[in-house]
């Protein structure tokens, strides 16, 4: 057990006994913060262990991203401000998707608005995308508008805006607007947007694209390529033709539901097609 100590790594038993604050002290500088951080976020808000924190950013004796998901996890509302501040911080170099839904854990009630500011105005694309983590997380009714006015400006990564986009719900009615808008960002984010949602099955928290609209979105983004209206990249192309063999696979399986529900079972014929030998 000392010999994984040394690196960081403690057992489950080694840390439930443990304070907050202390918890919070190992997490700074060992491999098994997100064990802690799931640890602390069944706990009360600890006030010592968000000061621990608080000593840890101004010292900068840990990254930036590690305090910002710890201050979540902790969820004391001493920590909100901070995080703010690390999200608008331009030496913030790589946050992933840490710090945004730390907000959104210590005050989802404040945090849609400042994530859509920071989103707006922070230096660095690290924290804007961070925050629009945070926004995907906390679903936000205005938390649409705020991402497509960040993939329009470019503010953030057009595909990573894209898939953004769709995991927060956008109306496949806009999504062929922009096709027909005639302006180029448009154009071009809206097959950014086809191609991720053509991967996506229709669920709740997901994808909320139906199969019949996932098909006419992608039918015109094919249409436009064939034209030459669209030059898309590689992997772009890569996804529209999972969504066909897709389809093909779908169309399949519905067909031989309906003839399962109108023959008897000794008359179905079912052919899986190379769409399934793949």
């Amino acid at each position: 057990m000392e010999e994984f100590a040394k690196y960081g790594l403690y057992t489950q038993a080694e840390l439930v006994v443990l304070a907050s604050d202390e918890l919070v002290r190992r997490a700074l500088s060992g491999l098994s913060f997100k064990a802690i951080g799931n640890l602390l976020a069944r706990r009360a808000p600890s006030l010592e262990a968000a000061n621990v924190l608080l000593d840890a950013l101004q010292g900068r004796t840990a990254e930036d991203w590690r305090i910002g998901y710890l201050f979540g996890c902790v969820g004391h509302e001493l920590g909100y401000d901070a995080v703010c501040r690390i999200l608008m911080s331009p030496a913030l170099t790589s946050a992933g998707s840490w710090v945004g839904p730390a907000l959104v854990r210590i005050d989802a009630d404040r945090a849609g608005k400042d994530l859509a500011r920071i989103l707006s105005e922070a230096p660095t694309r690290a924290g804007r995308e961070d925050a629009a983590w945070g926004l995907r997380v906390l679903k936000w009714r205005h938390g649409r508008s705020a991402m497509l006015d960040a993939a329009l400006a470019g503010r953030v990564d057009r595909r990573f805006g894209a898939e953004m986009l769709v995991d927060l719900g956008i109306e496949p009615t806009t999504v062929m607007a922009w096709f027909s808008s005639g302006e180029v960002e448009k154009v071009c984010l809206a097959l950014e947007v086809v191609c991720y949602g053509a991967r996506q099955p229709k669920s709740a928290d997901g994808c909320c694209w139906s199969y019949r609209e996932r098909r006419r979105l992608v039918t015109r983004a094919r249409k436009l390529i064939a034209r030459g209206e669209i030059e898309p990249k590689p992997y772009q192309r890569r996804d529209l033709r999972y969504d066909a063999r897709h389809s093909s696979m779908m169309w399949r399986l519905w067909e031989w539901a309906r003839q399962l529900v109108r023959r008897p079972p000794e008359r179905i014929v079912f052919t899986p097609g190379p769409a399934l030998l793949r």
